[in-house]
């Protein structure tokens, strides 16, 4: 869900939106699974309360870098992407109060919550060594900094290349 709200964020900046499914619909889409990514995060980390063998306690799901059991650092370092999640995901709603450039600058910070995410789930994931979770990491990596490059690329075309308004037609005038 994080991989999909980049991508599509990424869209959006790129203006690849405007062809498909339209800039509205991925923006309120981006909203929504950001949202919903952030959900599954909190359910991921409330499921292991179940976990007999590490023994999570509650405090330390939420205090970051206070597990001890298993992996400490990059558990820590997972947590520390859930909460600039949570911030990236709030700065939703608080636009309008802090306004544009500060809410762009927020959301730059997705990119590092991004590999902060895939290095949390590559050192502390129990399932890193599968295949299909190796394919995830590679897929999901490449397509996000795949999408970045378009975006820079567009942002230095533009940059070198303005476009060119066209001059108005002067109206004929009445006698």
């Amino acid at each position: 869900l994080l991989w999909l709200s980049m991508a599509l964020g990424l869209g959006i900046t790129n203006k690849m939106a405007r062809l498909w499914p339209g800039m509205p619909a991925t923006f309120a889409i981006h909203e929504y699974v950001s949202l919903l990514g952030l959900a599954f995060a909190l359910f991921h980390a409330l499921v292991l309360l179940g976990d007999h063998y590490i023994n999570f306690s509650l405090l330390q799901l939420f205090i970051p870098f206070s597990t001890t059991n298993y992996r400490p650092f990059w558990v820590g370092i997972g947590q520390i992407g859930f909460y600039i999640w949570l911030i990236v995901a709030l700065s939703f709603y608080i636009r309008p109060m802090i306004g544009q450039k500060f809410w762009r600058l927020l959301h730059y910070l997705s990119f590092g919550m991004y590999f902060i995410g895939i290095f949390h789930a590559i050192f502390s994931g129990t399932d890193s060594s599968l295949n299909w979770a190796q394919n995830y990491y590679w897929f999901s990596a490449g397509s996000l900094i795949f999408l970045f490059f378009v975006r820079l690329v567009s942002v230095l075309i533009d940059a070198l290349f303005p476009a060119k308004k066209p001059k108005p037609v002067p109206r004929p005038t009445q006698a």
